[in-house]
């Protein structure tokens, strides 16, 4: 599956997820169910069901017309809701899931809404884009294990796969870890 590396992290965009689904789920099913809705939102359970009817995985996503942060929102919050759910489904499903059950299109809305409220990516140009553009991410500070003084939050995923953090310690010049999976 094609991949957007946002943060150093590969994230897997919806449509991605529906094509491996669909090669390798031929006879299974995707389906939406709205859970609730108003005049102004919407919740969105998708369930992954095999070919026996079984409920394999879930997802929900919530969308609200009146969203400042999502243009989309204003004519399709209802399409932009299910998509959501489905891509959180297929996620907790397994597919496309390296290094998060967030798709692509989540994560960088998700950080355009931090710097730019308005403006909301679709598809694979928008999103790489949207990731050039970013500002770099403010530092989080935490206090080292070993000195006690401030450092840098660090985060990340070893080459086998466990996830660490750790403090990255300006007195003691060292990368302090915090816990590690």
């Amino acid at each position: 599956m094609k991949t957007i590396k946002i943060k150093g992290k590969d994230y897997v965009m919806v449509n991605e997820r529906i094509k491996e689904f669909r090669q390798k789920y031929p006879d299974w099913t995707l389906d939406s169910n709205i859970i609730f809705q108003d005049k102004d939102t919407i919740t969105i359970k998708a369930t992954i069901l095999d070919n026996k009817g079984r409920l394999i995985a879930s997802g929900t996503a919530h969308e609200d017309r009146n969203n400042k942060s999502s243009m989309v929102n204003s004519t399709s919050h209802i399409e932009n809701c299910e998509t959501s759910a489905w891509g959180r489904a297929l996620g907790n499903l397994g597919i496309g899931i390296d290094d998060s059950i967030a798709s692509a299109e989540e994560v960088v809305n998700a950080k355009l809404r931090q710097i730019e409220p308005k403006q909301e990516v679709y598809g694979v140009d928008d999103v790489q884009r949207a990731i050039d553009s970013m500002p770099p991410m403010p530092e989080i500070l935490a206090e080292c294990p070993v000195c006690k003084e401030k450092g840098v939050l660090k985060t990340g995923v070893s080459e086998k796969g466990f996830q660490w953090r750790g403090v990255q310690c300006k007195n003691c010049g060292k990368l302090q870890f915090i816990n590690s999976k």
